[in-house]
């Protein structure tokens, strides 16, 4: 009997090996198992992950690119960070109140270059093949979980662990696939230029094919954790085939994008004023929604085209998701051509050579790249269809001490329009019909503002300078003449609405300290002293300065001048009648020394154009006027509301009165209005009955019997004069 334990003939020893800590015993999950079709909750998962890592390549990608083509249209690109147009100390449009971290995030991306950009090219780059190939092929794994048994215990502890196989595999399909594809992307460089659709169509179909035909489960790869390569005979194909259609539709996708404007394009969005955060929307909305759209479309393309365990309805419902996107990008793109941009902008060839001083990146300058003058002019009035203005001039009256001066008002322009309030309408239904985006919208703004200079209404004319800049804004041109105007216009309730307006933080915005404090010294000058001080506070200006507000009388801003106007002994009835400021309290130290000219320009003391001689002033030089009305019936007229400062009056005179400026004999004035000082001391200012003898233009109708023709009238259209 042997020693030896005999064991049953129906057994056999077992021959499992122990195992110990160094041994690595693969994963159950590495085991390749063809399971039932994905669900829907799997389908959406991996739809997801799709969208997120494809459509954000393409969201990076296209953000990149618009910081490139648009930051050089916001800021001063001299390596300094100031926005173009946009002044410190001043509040500004929202229209132009970019947010600056989102400025800077944008050019710290466009500034990428180097190791960090080339760092991020390479990742974007491999982390798209890796997804891709992941779709393709499900047995794609770089990196796997191995469980590593723990001696006598029955839980392992898990370990990542680089798959070799799959990399080794992975580069020799690379060798095998990519190469090939490669030389085909270099070809098609040779005749791009000629052909760059059909170099492009050839890109697309070489990329589908070498990742059909090389990862595919179905192609060459086969299982990856398998180094063998997998035969494509019976396969090829259906491989081809899918690859093709995956190219040809990515192709579509990828031509149909929304791109961005040409440079062409980005100097027509100058003809419509400073470029702003709507302009900025209109280009990067709808390019990186189809960038990021686009490639999200081109993954799910190719989930739909070939993945793995999808059933036919899946397919097919993945599938129409690219195809709604090519019918939105091919919708989007009809409308981004230039030429129809220009044609609802009103810019053709007249618009584009009115432009004096054209734009450019590398010296941008307030008003480049802006119609203007009488052609622009010229434009608006043929789309306006309003009468062109005449020679008509009538005399305005200045009174200085012991001489009353007198300069002769022209019924145009400086852009050739006629200074007819009857105008106004037409004007401001063009910019609404055009919804503000024209390159029409600095002459129609001009425009607008000297029918109130003109008629010495301030208000008008700031009224528009408001909705200019909160609806349209040319930054540049207007911020400065604003701020100078709301520092001496009257202290009316309309004046302050406008005011008030300007300190609406849904149109504008302070984003410095001397701007807060701005809007608390205009609310001082015209007597808000609480809406000052809280204005004063959140410029944190110290204690003692607002308890010095809080205690001392408001400026006066209550004074009032009223007379009567004759002429040639009858009332002058329904003519303009003004002040304009000499000296003001409450003013800037910058705008002090611009009201010691203000009689000579007014006056149009110095020569302008050949359109505006010497005492022919231009609209532009009546924007002085701080408050003004129209005589009544009996000749009479009353302004109020005037802050503490000194004023000169000055008069209109009917176009039927003869006078030649700057001065004329023939003019005579009894009780000539002298300069008037206001204040708390003297609020109201009486400047009683002027008389005015002036002589008349003879009569049009005596000169027709008389010559038996028609004389040569002062109302002939307008022309340049030499």
């Amino acid at each position: 009997m042997s020693d030896e334990t005999e064991q049953p003939a129906n057994e056999t020893p077992s021959e499992e090996p122990v195992a110990s800590e160094e041994t690595i015993v693969p994963s159950p999950t590495l085991s390749l198992v063809l399971p039932s079709p994905l669900s829907t909750l799997e389908v959406l998962r991996k739809c997801l992950k799709i969208l997120v890592i494809f459509g954000g390549i393409g969201f990076w990608v296209s953000l990149r690119s618009l910081a490139r083509h648009t930051l050089p249209h916001i800021l001063i690109m001299d390596g300094t960070f100031e926005f173009q147009e946009v002044r410190d100390a001043i509040p500004i449009p929202h229209l132009v109140a970019w947010n600056h971290d989102v400025i800077q995030w944008m050019l710290r991306i466009e500034r990428l270059d180097g190791g960090p950009l080339l760092f991020a090219i390479l990742g974007s780059l491999l982390l798209l093949v890796f997804q891709t190939i992941k779709i393709l092929n499900p047995t794609f794994r770089i990196f796997s979980l191995a469980q590593s048994p723990v001696k006598d215990a029955q839980i392992g502890t898990s370990t990542l662990v680089l798959n070799q196989t799959v990399i080794q595999k992975l580069v020799l399909i690379f060798i095998r696939t990519m190469l090939p594809a490669c030389a085909i992307w270099l070809l098609c460089t040779l005749f791009e230029t000629r052909q760059p659709l059909l170099s492009y169509l050839i890109r697309w179909l070489a990329v589908g094919i070498t990742f059909w035909v090389g990862f595919h489960r179905e192609g060459m790869a086969g299982d990856f954790r398998q180094l063998e390569f997998q035969s494509i005979e019976e396969s090829a194909h259906r491989l081809l085939l899918r690859g093709a259609l995956f190219g040809a539709g990515a192709f579509l996708l990828q031509f149909n994008t929304y791109g961005l404007p040409s440079p062409d394009k980005m100097q027509l969005y100058h003809t419509l004023g400073t470029f702003h955060k709507g302009f900025w929307n209109q280009i990067a909305t709808p390019y990186l929604l189809s960038g990021m759209g686009g490639m999200a479309s081109i993954g799910l393309l190719m989930f739909a085209i070939g993945g793995f365990r999808l059933r036919r309805n899946q397919s097919i419902a993945l599938s129409l998701l690219p195809i709604v996107m090519l019918v939105f990008l091919v919708t989007a793109k009809r409308g981004q051509s230039i030429e129809a941009f220009a044609k609802k902008r009103d810019i053709n060839q007249a618009t584009l050579a009115a432009i004096p001083v054209p734009y450019s990146t590398d010296r941008p300058m307030p008003a480049a790249g802006v119609p203007d003058g009488i052609a622009a002019g010229e434009q608006l009035l043929r789309a306006l269809n309003i009468p062109r203005p005449t020679r008509e001039t009538n005399p305005l009256l200045f009174f200085f001490p012991n001489t009353t001066a007198i300069a002769m008002q022209e019924h145009y322009t400086e852009d050739g329009l006629p200074t007819d309030s009857s105008t106004e309408h037409a004007v401001t239904d063009f910019l609404k019909q055009r919804n503000y985006e024209t390159a029409l919208s600095w002459v129609a703004f001009k425009h607008l503002f000297n029918i109130g200079a003109v008629n010495f209404d301030i208000t008008t004319s700031l009224r528009y300078c408001i909705e200019s800049l909160a609806k349209y804004p040319h930054v540049g041109q207007t911020m400065p003449v604003i701020r100078t105007m709301l520092f001496y216009c009257s202290a009316s309730k309309e004046n302050i609405a406008i005011i008030d307006q300007l300190a609406d933080e849904n149109q504008f915005i302070c984003n410095d300290r001397p701007s807060l404090r701005m809007l608390g010294d205009l609310y001082v000058r015209v007597g808000e002293v609480q809406k000052a001080l809280k204005w004063y506070r959140r410029a944190d200006m110290p204690k003692t300065f607002l308890e010095r507000i809080q205690k001392q009388k408001p400026m006066f801003h209550n004074g009032r001048v009223y007379g009567k106007f004759m002429l040639n002994g009858k009332p002058l009835a329904g003519m303009k009648v003004g002040v304009y400021p000499l000296r003001l309290n409450g003013l800037p130290i910058d705008i002090e020394p611009e009201l010691v000219h203000t009689s000579e320009e007014m006056m149009g003391a110095l020569f302008y154009s050949p359109r505006f001689p010497r005492f022919h002033p231009r609209p532009y030089s009546l924007r002085w006027v701080s408050a003004g009305t129209t005589t009544n019936a009996n000749g009479e007229f009353t302004l109020e509301n005037l802050t503490e400062g000194e004023y000169q009056v000055v008069v209109a005179l009917p176009s039927s009165v003869s006078l030649n400026p700057p001065f004329d004999t023939k003019l005579q004035v009894k009780n000539q209005p002298r300069a008037l000082i206001i204040g708390y001391s003297l609020p109201n200012r009486p400047v009683g009955t002027v008389e005015i003898t002036a002589p008349l233009k003879p009569d049009k109708l005596k000169w027709e019997k008389v010559s038996g023709e028609k004389p040569a009238t002062d109302k002939e259209p307008l022309r340049d004069r030499d």
